[in-house]
């Protein structure tokens, strides 16, 4: 019995670290048997949810992993798969699914009515059911920033996060029943008290559309800034609404990635990156960041961490401050990259940089069709 216990307590989180205590309680008071039933049982938790399934989308043909223990809404926004959802709560319907082979188990209750045809079909709620066994389900994942409809949802401020004195990660919170369906690279607008709307790019992976960051530099002519730096907290409302942008990434390329940011630039292009790493996409990535000081870069550890844990993972900070040092700038980029004539680039910077980088690949071999280069407002770059 002791061996049992120190074998599966080495393995424990938290909870089950609890329930491993009553047993060693039971024991003292020679229970044997009702600690053995209690060991049995966190076993057999463990083991289903170690359990995982593999899900294939049609007609698409896109596969994830699903763990025996989440939805499957939630299975395929962490792989990356953008399939059709609302309110992630059970009441709209709009992520029905049809199951075509393998078995679901209900997770939790929904309030949608679903009518009998469509259960007799085998139409199920992808917020509301776990997979049990492998399964092929029929699913229209999104593939294009039209595909995503204008949402408007009011959010509140988690976290204020300060990074040195000039930047700040301003962390929102939706509702539950209401979370972000976006895509990475994309931008929203966000509005707070009597202030004009702001329009930023959103930094967070589109694997949770209920936790968004956005990156914010010191700048006393921007409004929305000064009012994050001095006056906003923790529970005020933010009011979002979007999101627009195609600086969205090509899922289905294999060729390798070259990421280009200037300061707060990297917010899109972090939100590209942590998309294809929720992806699994095999191909290697580079990224290239430019800032006016060293302070700039201001997530430079969460670069250093993705280099140690990552394989393909590269990156290289790059200080420049006038616009005379871009083509120079660009040049150094386009010569350290990769093959650029095999590379997919993705610039967020100032439309100056932004073209000498363009010019700069081009003249390496690189298509321009497979450039794309981020439009619209950046926080600290234009």
């Amino acid at each position: 019995m002791v061996n049992a216990i120190a074998a599966i307590a080495a393995k424990m989180n938290g909870m089950e670290r609890q329930a491993m205590a009553a047993v060693i309680t039971l024991l003292v008071e020679g229970s044997t048997a009702a600690a053995g039933a209690i060991i049995v049982s966190c076993a057999l938790i463990r083991k289903a949810k170690a359990m995982s399934y593999t899900i294939r989308l049609l007609p698409g043909g896109h596969e994830f992993q699903a763990e025996a223990h989440e939805t499957l809404l939630d299975a395929a926004l962490r792989c990356g798969v953008n399939v059709h959802y609302n309110c992630n709560s059970g009441t709209c319907g709009g992520c029905g699914v049809r199951v075509v082979s393998g078995r679901v188990e209900e997770e939790r209750f929904h309030d949608y009515v679903m009518k009998e045809p469509e259960k007799r079909q085998g139409h199920v709620l992808l917020c509301s059911v776990t997979a049990a066994s492998d399964m092929v389900i029929e699913s229209i994942a999104t593939a294009s920033a039209d595909e995503i409809p204008r949402q408007s949802i009011d959010a509140k401020v988690m976290k204020v996060e300060s990074i040195g004195d000039d930047y700040r990660v301003l962390h929102l919170r939706t509702p539950r029943t209401h979370t972000l369906r976006f895509l990475a690279g994309q931008q929203v607008a966000l509005q707070v008290a009597d202030l004009p709307p702001r329009r930023l790019f959103i930094a967070s992976c589109p694997c949770n559309g209920m936790v968004l960051q956005f990156h914010l530099r010191r700048d006393a002519a921007d409004a929305f800034a000064v009012h994050v730096f001095n006056h906003m907290a923790i529970h005020d409302p933010v009011r979002i609404d979007g999101p627009v942008g195609d600086f969205i990434l090509d899922d289905d390329s294999v060729r390798p990635l070259v990421m280009v940011a200037q300061e707060t630039g990297f917010a899109p292009i972090k939100s590209l990156i942590e998309h294809a790493i929720a992806l699994e996409l095999p191909q290697p990535q580079r990224l290239f960041w430019v800032a006016p000081a060293p302070d700039g870069h201001y997530l430079e550890n969460y670069c250093r961490a993705l280099k140690d844990s990552l394989d393909d993972f590269d990156f290289t900070l790059l200080l420049a401050r006038h616009d005379g040092e871009w083509p120079r700038l660009a040049a150094a980029m386009a010569a350290a990259a990769s093959t650029p004539a095999a590379c997919d680039v993705y610039v967020c910077a100032a439309p100056t940089l932004a073209e000498a980088v363009r010019q700069a690949f081009i003249q390496r071999g690189a298509c321009a069709g497979r450039i794309k280069l981020a439009s619209g407002a950046m926080t600290g770059v234009c």
